[in-house]
């Protein structure tokens, strides 16, 4: 998580960056994030926007782990295979 830029109506240095707190880009969040699987992913640069929640789901799916019905109403986020 990030605390990039001033909530709204605040005048604040913010590199250019987009939106403020509280947006979704909370003020042009900018983390990095490495994610290597040989054989399957090149190395690319992806310009989605995603989160820390999507993390669980994505290693499920990268091991194989189906997710039932019961498992998946408790567990927030998607999958970002297809980003990979």
């Amino acid at each position: 998580m990030s605390d990039n830029g001033g909530t709204a109506g605040v005048k604040v240095f913010n590199a250019g960056m987009r939106a403020e707190q509280g947006a979704p880009w909370l003020g042009g969040t900018r983390a990095t994030s490495f994610w290597r699987w040989p054989g399957h992913s090149a190395p690319r640069a992806v310009d989605a926007l995603t989160a820390h929640i999507y993390c669980f789901t994505t290693l499920a799916g990268i091991s194989g782990v189906k997710l039932n019905d019961t498992f998946r109403v408790q567990v927030e986020g998607r999958s970002l295979v297809p980003l990979i």
